[in-house]
């Protein structure tokens, strides 16, 4: 079982995306994203190619990239438009997982707070890849016509 009190409240310091990069005409194909805590602590979500499954560890280590084809992308700036540069001082404080109906974990939900704002984020495995994307306005208007 996971120790989730390593990262929970605690800021993300950078982030690492691990993606396959086959060709300069492809978009690179995301396989591990990787989140460094103010603590030194590592959250790793990877994409398992198998059962497309999400595999989360909490690592003290920084693990090298595997795959001949892998490039590693570094996000250490909150000022760059990126959905992880986003992510950068800012704290977990809300964690979900989803299971399909086929009993596989796929998706990984979190909810990240900075000092003004917050981000909701879903991060879903499908073909072997990550498909990332905010959550964004979840209230539903009842008012009837």
């Amino acid at each position: 079982m996971m120790n989730w009190e390593d990262i929970i409240y605690k800021r993300v310091k950078a982030v690492k995306v691990i993606a396959l990069d086959y060709d300069e005409a492809s978009k690179p194909m995301i396989i591990e994203i990787i989140f460094e805590m103010e603590t030194g602590k590592l959250l790793s979500l990877k994409a398992e190619p198998n059962y497309d499954e999400i595999i989360i560890n909490i690592l003290s280590s920084n693990p090298p990239a595997k795959h001949p084809y892998a490039k590693v992308f570094d996000f250490i700036n909150s000022n760059e438009n990126s959905i992880f540069s986003h992510c950068i001082n800012k704290s977990f404080c809300w964690l979900w997982m989803s299971r399909n109906n086929q009993n596989y974990e796929d998706v990984f939900e979190c909810e990240l707070h900075g000092e003004f704002d917050r981000l909701s984020l879903r991060f879903l495995v499908e073909g072997s890849e990550f498909k990332i994307g905010k959550i964004e306005n979840m209230e539903i208007d009842f008012k009837a016509n």
